[in-house]
């Protein structure tokens, strides 16, 4: 598995993809930051107002307050940190498929298992990078910005990121499941994005409802990236050991289905 990892690896460096997906991110996040920075600072607002310029951001009023790490979860996980794995996620694993280049991997590393597992990991350390690449942007806008925002204590941080990165092995795992039994680029990005935008949430919270279900809805992923915030305050060993157990538990099921559906399904 080592050799299909290195592959893997040096796929990643010289995919274009993978840096074009990295600088719209950095690039959306700036502007993102710069442009609840320029609605908060009464300062700015003034300047502004003096040229007729009016500079509004909906919901400004609950953002008055705000620290860094907060910043970052609506930043990010507003269905945004789940779409950007997604699209990573298709574009990665579709291109081998594109290209044919799949079956010469098979045919000289036929360990499924191997080659499903080494997918998932080299795509969750992108994954971690991103996040310490998007954090550090974060943190040197605040700093060049005379730390506008409150900066939380090192613990905070340090556990939300890890525990950020932890969800997003699972979303990995998930779409790369989708990857390999659908196999149609198009189609998995078009799922990617109806499950990121929680287009399907209505529904399928209608339907539990129904059935007498609704507290299902709390341990799918997407609500274990939207709630990571608000369990940093209260985190203690139970809460811990759900998150660990949802997370493992979905991280393993989807790479069980993935090498599967690889098994079953010609390359």
């Amino acid at each position: 598995m080592i050799n299909l990892m290195r592959m893997d690896l040096k796929r990643l460096q010289k995919s274009k993809s993978t840096y074009v997906i990295l600088a719209v991110i950095v690039f959306i996040l700036a502007v993102q930051f710069l442009a609840v920075y320029v609605a908060l600072n009464p300062d700015i607002q003034k300047w502004l107002s003096t040229y007729g310029f009016i500079f509004q951001v909906s919901g400004v009023d609950k953002m008055r307050t705000l620290s860094i790490l907060q910043f970052f979860h609506l930043s990010m996980t507003q269905n945004f940190y789940v779409l950007i794995i997604g699209l990573f996620v298709v574009l990665f694993n579709c291109y081998e498929r594109e290209t044919g280049f799949i079956k010469n991997v098979l045919s000289t590393h036929v360990n499924k298992t191997h080659y499903i597992t080494s997918k998932i990991l080299v795509q969750s350390l992108y994954i971690m990078g991103l996040i310490l690449v998007c954090f550090i942007e974060f943190m040197i806008l605040n700093l060049g910005l005379g730390f506008f925002f409150k900066v939380d204590n090192f613990t905070e941080i340090f556990t939300y990121l890890i525990l950020l990165w932890f969800i997003g092995i699972a979303v990995i795992s998930m779409f790369t499941a989708l990857t390999v039994w659908l196999r149609s680029k198009s189609g998995c990005v078009s799922i990617a994005i109806v499950y990121a935008t929680g287009l399907w949430i209505m529904i399928v919270t209608t339907i539990l409802n129904i059935l007498g279900l609704a507290d299902l809805m709390n341990y799918t992923l997407l609500y274990q990236v939207t709630g990571l915030l608000d369990l940093i305050p209260i985190l203690d060993v139970t809460s811990l050991l759900r998150l660990f157990l949802v997370i493992g538990g979905f991280t393993i099921l989807y790479t069980t289905v993935s090498i599967f559906g690889l098994s079953k399904k010609d390359v």
